[in-house]
């Protein structure tokens, strides 16, 4: 009685799958030739001494993030365990959470508790002339 649609489930769900896989195969050497682009494109600005440029058609800024970054992971969680601040992790730790806790809680060395804090750089493109991106 279930057979079918337990054995069409299956079938549809191997064949999204597999769509899915060739989906980041096929974007994958695009992506990656992005990321190239605007590597390229950072270190021409700042050769330039510039964070904005335009062309004939776009104008482009870099943006920038700094963003946490655990480098002590044993030190990292004894202080979070200590302070019982587990709400601040997310995949990686919360940028916003994570500067309000340090304002809060007057953190100044963060290496002492297994941090870095880098700075994420990519490039806004705006076509000219348009409210759209």
């Amino acid at each position: 009685m279930f057979d079918d649609k337990t054995n069409e489930l299956k079938a549809v769900r191997e064949l999204i799958a597999a769509m899915e896989a060739k989906h980041d195969a096929l974007i994958l050497p695009f992506k990656e030739q992005e990321k190239a682009i605007e590597i390229e494109l950072i270190a021409e600005m700042k050769k330039a001494g510039t964070t904005i440029v335009r062309s004939t058609e776009y104008s482009a800024t870099i943006n920038r993030q700094e963003l946490p970054r655990i480098v002590d992971s044993t030190k990292f969680e004894r202080y979070l365990l200590r302070h019982k601040a587990l709400h601040l992790f997310e995949r990686r730790v919360s940028r916003k959470a994570f500067g309000e806790w340090m304002e809060t809680h007057k953190v100044k060395d963060l290496k002492a508790i297994g941090v870095e804090v880098f700075t994420k750089e990519s490039i806004g493109l705006h076509k000219l002339g348009s409210t759209k991106t």
